[in-house]
């Protein structure tokens, strides 16, 4: 007669065996799992000063060249070494553009750096230190200041250096008439580049040796 219990019936030997080896193949839930791989990183390359290529058949721009840019009304900058002290100047016709040049001996001083100060003009101004009305040809006018420059050497005794040219050039161009020295004093070293008419000009500061180039167009100006 039935009595409604379960009978428990041994497992046989191989079926507990399996379930042995179906537990040791799992993975404990605490064990170190393995991490995702490493996401690669960029690599950068660092480049060196870009060589600017040459063109076939066009120079070379002069070394340590600093373009001022074009401008109407005024431009700043400076030439740098020590004290600047004038060497030469010239006016001359290059193509379109009439060319203004200022060249300096570089002296070995405490101040390293000559401020550059170019501003257009309707009339000369005054002279340095005396304060006289400054007469010259022109319609318009670029004033150039130097500060700490002068037509002889400061410095050194004996000078070293020192400006034997004109103090007043009068070279005839189409935009450019006449360039003056305005001032010699305390420092500070001025000339005046006379026009034909109001214009534009592009300035740089170049080195060995130090320069200002003023280039002022000659077919672009505007009268009046």
């Amino acid at each position: 007669m039935a009595t409604g219990r379960t009978r428990w019936h041994p497992l046989p030997g191989l079926v507990i065996l399996s379930l042995l080896l179906i537990a040791c193949g799992r993975v404990a839930p605490n064990a170190a799992q393995p991490g995702p791989s490493p996401t690669p990183q960029p690599t950068f390359t660092t480049f060196g000063p870009v060589t600017p290529t040459a063109t076939p058949g066009v120079p070379p721009s002069p070394p340590s060249a600093l373009a001022l840019g074009d401008n109407c009304t005024q431009t700043t900058g400076a030439l740098t070494g020590g004290f600047q002290v004038l060497k030469r100047v010239t006016a001359v016709a290059e193509g379109s553009f009439d060319r203004v040049t200022f060249e300096f001996t570089t002296l070995a001083a405490p101040v390293a750096v000559t401020p550059v100060t170019m501003t257009a003009a309707t009339t000369p101004g005054v002279q340095d230190g005396s304060g006289l009305p400054i007469r010259m040809a022109g319609r318009a006018f670029i004033r150039i200041v130097f500060l700490d420059a002068s037509t002889h050497d400061t410095v050194n005794t004996p000078p070293k250096a020192g400006y034997s040219g004109p103090l007043d050039l009068r070279p005839a161009l189409r935009e450019v008439v006449e360039v003056k020295l305005a001032g010699d004093f305390e420092g500070y070293l001025t000339w005046v580049i006379g026009l034909s008419g109001r214009a534009c000009w592009n300035a740089q500061v170049l080195s060995s040796p130090a320069r200002l180039v003023v280039d002022i167009p000659n077919t672009l100006s505007v009268t009046g």
